[in-house]
C-alpha cells in the first residue's frame, strides 16, 4: 500500500506520517548501533554475559512472535506467517537449552562445549525448515493450514532432537582442542543453501505479501545466512567469528520481530489493507474478464439475433409472396370447375358432377389454408399498433360476424361480466376471439351448445387453473364441446394440425389456434387450456401489453 492511501485510511496527514516514519527510523538505527556497540564491549569484558544477553533477547522475541501468531491464527490469510510464527516457539525452546548449556553456566554439569553446539545446530535446522516450509505454502495460497499442524511437526522434531542429544545419539558438533566437526560445518553450509532456496521461492511469490513485510523477512534471511557462515569458521567458543555470528543472529531476530510484532500489532492496518487491496485487485481483474466475456458474447448474440431476424423476415416475405401467388391459380381452378358444373351439368354424368364438386371443395379449402398462411405471415411481419380498446365492444363485433354460424348451430353465448378496456392491436385480437369462439361452436356435438366469454382479475383463479399466477387479467373462452385429450394440448397450436378428418367438424384449416397463439405472444401474453373429453374446453390467455 502506498503512503498516501495508508495515511488517508488512518486519518493522518501524509506529510506528518512520512515525517513520523523518518524520525522513527533514525531512533531505531541509533538504538541498534548503541546496542551493538554495548554488546561488543560486554563481549570483551565477559563473553558469557554477552552470550546470555543476546540469547535472552532472541528467546523473548521468538516466544512473543509465537504468542502473537497463535492468538491471531484465525485472522491470517497467508500460511507463510502462520508456519514460521508457530516454529518460533520451538526454536526459542532449543535456544533456551543452548544458553543454559553454554560453558560457564553450570546448568548441565559434566557436558562439554559439544552440548550447546548440538542444541544450536538443532534450532538452526528447525529454523531453516520453517523458512522453507513457509515459502512452499505461498504456492498453495488457497490452502488454509491449521496452526495445529505445523505445531505438531515442529514439536515432534524438537522432541526428537532433544532426545537424541541428551541420549548421546546425536552426531558431535564440537570437539575440545580440535574445534568444529565436519558434520557441523556440513549442516551449516546446507542450511545456508536451503535459506537461499527459501529466499528464491519467497521472491517468486512476492505478489502475495506486503512489500514491507517482504523486505524485513529478506533481511532476516540474509542475516541468518551470514550468521551461519560465521559459525562455520570459528575456532573457539569466545572467538570473534562466534561473537559476530551471534550479533548477526541478533539482527536477524530483530527483523523477524519487525515483520511479525511491529507490522502485525503496532501497524496491523497495513497488513489488513494489503490483503484487502490484493483481493480488490483480484476482483477487479475477474470483473474485467467477465465484462470482456459478456461484451464478446453480447456482440455474438446480437449478430446471431440480427441474422435470425433477417432470416425470419425473408421467410415471412417468402411465405407471403408464395401464398399470394398461389391464390390466383386456386381461384382460377375453382372458377373453371364452377363454370363447368353450371354450363355443362346436363352433359356430365353424376360421377363427373361429384368430381367437379370435389375440385371446388378442395380449392376452397386450399384457398382458406393459403389465406391462413397469409394472415400468419402478416401478423409476424407487421408492427403492433397498441391503443386503448374496449374488449366488450370488440366482442360484440366478433359475435355479429359469427351471427349466421351461431344461429345455424343454435349456440347460447354467455357473458358473465363486461370485458375491460386494454391496450392492444384491435384487428389482431379480433382474430383471437373469432378463432376461439368459432372452434368452440364447430367442435361441439351437444344438443344445447354454450359458449362463455369472460375474464378474471389477477389472483382470482383457482390455484390449479392455467395461468393462475398471472399478475395481469386472464381472459377465457369456454365451451361444452367434445374436449381435447391432454396429450394433444400443445400439438393443437401447430400450424395445419388437426385432430380429426378434413371434413369433420366443419373442415377447418388448422391455422386458427396457431394465429391466436402468435397474436397473444406478440402482445407479451400466454395462452393455455384445460379440457375434459366430452365435457368441453376452456382457453385462458393474457395480454401483458394491456396491463395498463
Amino acid at each position: 500500500m502506498n503512503r498516501p492511501v495508508e495515511a488517508e485510511m488512518l486519518g493522518l496527514p501524509e506529510q506528518g506520517m512520512a515525517s513520523g516514519s523518518g524520525q522513527e527510523r533514525v531512533c531505531v538505527l541509533l538504538a541498534l548501533f548503541t546496542s551493538f556497540i554495548g554488546l561488543f564491549l560486554i563481549s570483551r569484558y565477559n563473553y558469557l554475559l554477552f552470550h546470555s544477553l543476546t540469547e535472552i533477547y532472541s528467546i523473548v522475541v521468538l516466544w512473543g512472535i509465537f504468542f502473537v501468531t497463535w492468538n491471531a491464527r484465525h485472522l491470517f490469510r497467508n500460511s507463510y506467517l502462520c508456519v514460521l510464527g508457530v516454529a518460533c516457539l520451538f526454536i526459542g525452546f532449543l535456544t533456551l537449552l543452548h544458553m543454559l548449556a553454554y560453558k560457564g553456566m553450570g546448568v548441565f554439569p559434566g557436558y562439554t562445549s559439544n552440548l550447546p553446539t548440538q542444541l544450536w545446530i538443532s534450532s538452526r535446522i528447525i529454523q531453516v525448515l520453517a523458512f522453507l516450509a513457509a515459502a512452499l505454502c505461498l504456492f498453495q495460497p488457497q490452502l488454509e493450514i491449521s496452526a495445529l499442524l505445523p505445531a505438531s511437526i515442529w514439536g515432534l522434531l524438537t522432541l526428537l532432537c532433544t532426545v537424541l542429544i541428551f541420549s548421546d545419539r546425536f552426531p558431535d558438533c564440537f570437539v575440545e582442542g580440535r574445534g568444529l566437526t565436519l558434520f557441523k560445518k556440513t549442516v551449516e553450509i546446507a542450511t545456508v543453501l536451503l535459506l537461499v532456496l527459501a529466499a528464491l521461492l519467497t521472491w517468486s511469490k512476492r505478489e502475495q505479501m506486503d512489500s514491507g513485510v517482504l523486505r524485513l523477512l529478506f533481511a532476516a534471511l540474509v542475516l541468518t545466512m551470514i550468521s551461519g557462515l560465521m559459525f562455520i569458521f570459528y575456532k573457539r567458543v569466545g572467538g570473534i567469528a562466534n561473537m559476530l555470528g551471534h550479533l548477526f543472529n541478533l539482527g536477524s531476530t530483530y527483523f523477524v520481530f519487525r515483520a511479525f510484532i511491529r507490522t502485525g500489532i503496532t501497524a496491523p492496518q497495513r497488513l489488513l489493507f494489503f490483503e484487502l487491496n490484493r483481493r480488490q485487485q483480484e476482483l477487479k481483474r475477474i470483473k474485467r474478464n467477465l465484462e470482456q466475456q459478456v461484451r464478446e458474447r453480447t456482440k455474438t448474440l446480437e449478430e446471431k439475433n440480427q441474422e435470425l431476424e433477417t432470416i425470419n423476415q425473408r421467410l415471412n416475405e417468402f411465405a407471403y409472396s408464395i401464398s399470394h401467388d398461389l391464390r390466383e391459380p386456386l381461384r382460377g381452378m375453382h372458377n373453371f370447375a364452377h363454370f363447368l358444373a353450371e354450363d355443362y351439368r346436363d352433359k356430365i354424368d353424376a360421377e363427373g358432377r361429384e368430381m367437379l364438386d370435389g375440385i371446388m371443395r378442395l380449392a376452397r379449402r386450399l384457398d382458406a389454408q393459403v389465406l391462413g398462411v397469409l394472415k400468419y405471415s402478416r401478423i409476424a411481419r407487421l408492427d403492433l399498433e397498441l391503443r386503448p380498446v374496449n374488449l366488450d365492444a370488440l366482442l360484440d363485433e366478433v359475435l355479429d360476424g359469427l351471427q349466421d354460424l351461431i344461429a345455424t348451430h343454435k349456440v347460447h353465448i354467455e357473458r358473465p361480466s363486461p370485458l375491460p378496456q386494454v391496450f392492444c392491436h384491435a384487428e389482431y385480437l379480433r382474430e383471437v376471439f373469432h378463432n376461439l369462439i368459432s372452434n368452440g361452436i364447430l367442435y361441439n356435438n351437444q344438443t344445447e351448445k354454450i359458449i362463455t366469454v369472460g375474464w378474471h382479475l389477477p389472483g382470482t383463479l383457482p390455484p390449479k387453473a392455467p395461468l393462475a399466477a398471472s399478475i395481469v387479467p386472464v381472459f377465457f373462452v369456454r365451451d361444452n364441446g367434445i374436449g381435447i385429450p391432454e396429450k394433444h394440448f400443445q400439438k393443437i397450436f401447430g400450424i395445419f394440425r388437426r385432430l380429426h378428418g378434413q371434413d369433420k367438424y366443419g373442415g377447418g384449416t388448422g391455422v386458427g389456434l396457431t394465429i391466436a397463439r402468435q397474436v397473444i405472444e406478440r402482445h407479451g401474453g400466454q395462452i393455455d387450456l384445460e379440457s375434459e373429453l366430452g365435457q368441453g374446453t376452456t382457453f385462458y390467455f393474457t395480454l401483458s401489453a394491456g396491463k395498463k
